[in-house]
């Protein structure tokens, strides 16, 4: 479908094959770049083809759990700004009626705006992971198995991130060395802001990861010192149980057994026991096996 979003804007969103002929013929744009924009697997890169620059970029696509990535392709031409996606993107819906000023009249300046809105979106995805690993940092304690699978996806969305933001700093780094087209004044400055705030983005979702990783190495941490605990609790208890159930046994014989005549036998065996008992519990409560 092909959307005029400005004059100089034209949007193309789940395109058919005639569709897109009608922008090679029209644009005179090369159709296998453009058919390249439908790969769900496409990553960042960019490419100059006669006078049209065509950049290759991943969007942050929100769900209800998870935040993935889908490809956006900018077409820099004489005319216009063509952006083609191959499905729906709610970050473009939002940007349908923005005022981007006497921008929507120069494609680049548009390009960098929109690029700009990209940034934003990702840096409100990793602000929001980041809020949810500060709250359970500061109970690290209190973590569980289903917390822990919530930071594995945390760490697969941030790795995606990372990856794309890497992607993206590049084609960013050969705009702003004007590689593909000649920048003014205006535009390189908006250039290097975009590559700053991707380099920005980038070293946060290192520190999300690095966070994720510090939080599951201590759940590890604390999982294993809490069941060496329970296994010292436990063979010490086991310990000590054996040593009135030996001594039972060994009196329990047929066999002629001292104070086996005596009237007190049994006290003096369970004394014996007692005693024993508390001085192996007074050891290993010392040594701090209890």
């Amino acid at each position: 479908m092909i959307k005029n979003i400005f004059k100089y804007w034209i949007h193309v969103e789940e395109p058919s094959e005639k569709e897109l002929k009608k922008l090679e013929k029209d644009f005179n744009l090369d159709l296998g770049l453009l058919e390249d924009a439908l790969d769900p697997f496409e990553v960042s890169r960019a490419e100059k083809e006669d006078d049209n620059i065509y950049f290759f970029t991943r969007v942050p696509l929100p769900t209800k759990e998870i935040s993935l990535t889908a490809p956006i392709l900018f077409v820099i031409n004489k005319k216009c700004l063509i952006t083609i996606t191959r499905q729906n993107l709610p970050l473009l819906n939002k940007l349908i009626g923005k005022d981007f000023g006497e921008n929507t009249k120069n494609p680049i300046n548009l390009f960098m705006e929109i690029f700009e809105v990209i940034n934003n979106v990702y840096n409100d995805s990793l602000i929001n992971i980041n809020r949810e690993i500060w709250k359970a940092s500061t109970n690290i304690e209190k973590i569980n198995s289903k917390d822990i699978a919530h930071f594995v996806e945390y760490e697969r969305i941030t790795n995606d991130y990372l990856s794309r933001l890497t992607q993206n700093g590049i084609v960013l780094n050969q705009l702003n060395n004007q590689r593909y087209i000649k920048l003014g004044e205006e535009e390189s400055e908006l250039a290097e802001d975009l590559l700053l705030a991707n380099n920005q983005l980038i070293d946060i979702s290192k520190n999300s990861l690095q966070s994720v990783k510090n939080i599951r190495d201590a759940y590890s941490t604390l999982l294993s010192n809490d069941l060496n605990r329970v296994i010292k609790l436990l063979t010490s208890l086991t310990i000590i149980l054996n040593v009135p159930t030996m001594i039972a046994g060994l009196w329990g014989m047929n066999v002629p057994v001292p104070f086996a005549k005596t009237m007190y036998g049994f006290e003096i065996v369970l004394v014996l026991v007692v005693i024993i008992s508390v001085i192996l519990l007074k050891i290993f409560r010392k040594k701090d096996w209890l």
